[in-house]
């Protein structure tokens, strides 16, 4: 196998604003906006490939990119199959960047007029995910013409086509790599989340808190990686006897040709409740119960995580994929609580030394952590 070192470079610049206002006395807004820019990456000398479906082929940054590319097209029966993006008006990177990450947040905390015990909290805010680069440096940069594999095999009928002086004689040559692509979108919108969240905080005495509220999220152009030249069968062709190639929308690609893209949705909604009491002696305690819900058409970058499918049932119609998240728990209960031991402690007296006298020190501790929840989905 021949191929390139990775040399990845990508460029990620942040800018934001927030300010705490106190409205009234019994109502505190935070308020705050943030602006990303995360630039798609290149590669320091140029080793990256993106197939174009606007072009029908792979592009790489320049002509200079691959030194004896014309051979190697020629050898691979693959001339004409290979862009350039400055002869085709692209950037370096063959991916616009996207300059709209504009993500506002807000928050409020409000106590009801004749109350001290309570309080209502909330707050929106839109989060932006940047790049995984290690997804698109094993896609775009491991790929023809960059990366291609030679297979020699053997003739037991024939043990003199090998020799020392021809150790790789191209007629028992077979290539691999180039039957197959990767692509990326040229323009892809960040993907985001929105946050939000309601809560209300009780004080019910004896250092005992109650609290209760809905946590959601809903996040936009996330992305996938899948197939989209899956042969497009049909009735009329089956009854036409048209040969599997040819129905694939780029039938000059044998293979597949996996493409990002940033189009996939997720939803989540929850109620959470949360009882806690923390006494003077020291001891603590904390339950926690969530009901939620979470729903995607990707649970994941490669489309698969735990029991997900990797590739499109529908190329065409990615709205199939949407279920339940391969992650999603229904119900989720967990605990932690803390007791201190009445034995062990001591005390600390230093003449003299303000702060110092009757010092407890010293002590033991029992600790406990516990979790019940449903089990994880499998969405047919």
């Amino acid at each position: 196998m021949t191929g390139p070192t990775p040399q990845r470079r990508s460029t990620g610049m942040g800018a934001f604003f927030n300010d705490d206002y106190k409205a009234r006395p019994n109502l505190t807004l935070n308020l705050g906006v943030r602006y990303e820019l995360d630039r798609p990456i290149a590669d320091r000398y140029d080793k990256i490939g993106n197939f174009m479906t606007a072009h029908g082929q792979t592009v790489i940054p320049h002509r200079g990119a691959m030194p004896g590319l014309d051979p190697l097209l020629e050898m691979t029966q693959m001339t004409g199959r290979i862009g350039f993006a400055d002869e085709l008006g692209y950037p370096r990177s063959m991916v616009y960047t996207d300059y709209t990450n504009l993500a506002p947040r807000a928050g409020f905390a409000w106590r009801p007029r004749g109350t001290v015990r309570a309080v209502v909290r909330g707050g929106y805010g839109i989060f932006y995910t940047g790049y995984l680069l290690n997804p698109i440096r094993n896609s775009l940069q491991n790929q023809f013409p960059f990366v291609f594999t030679e297979t020699y095999s053997r003739n037991a009928s024939y043990p003199e086509r090998v020799t020392f002086s021809n150790p790789f004689p191209p007629e028992i040559r077979s290539l691999g790599g180039v039957t197959n692509a990767n692509g990326f979108e040229v323009r892809p919108a960040t993907g985001y989340l929105q946050s939000y969240n309601l809560t209300i905080e009780r004080d019910l005495g004896a250092g005992m808190v109650l609290e209760a509220g809905f946590v959601g999220s809903k996040g936009s152009h996330l992305g996938r990686i899948g197939d989209i030249n899956i042969p497009r069968r049909n009735v009329e062709a089956y009854q036409a006897a048209v040969p599997t190639q040819q129905l694939r929308p780029y039938p000059f690609v044998n293979g597949a040709i996996n493409m990002y893209s940033f189009g996939v949705n997720s939803i989540y909604n929850s109620g959470q409740i949360s009882l806690r009491r923390r006494s003077r002696s020291g001891t603590f305690y904390r339950l926690n119960y969530s009901f939620s819900k979470t729903i995607d058409g990707a649970s994941q970058l490669s489309g698969t995580s735990n029991g997900g499918y990797s590739g499109f049932q529908d190329p065409d119609n990615h709205r199939l994929e949407r279920g339940r998240s391969d992650f999603d728990i229904r119900h989720n209960i967990t605990g932690n609580g803390l007791y201190e031991l009445p034995f062990g402690k001591g005390k600390a007296f230093a003449a003299n030394v303000p702060g110092w006298a009757d010092q407890i020190i010293g002590g033991w501790q029992v600790s406990t952590i516990m979790r019940y929840r449903s089990g994880l989905p499998t969405t047919i």
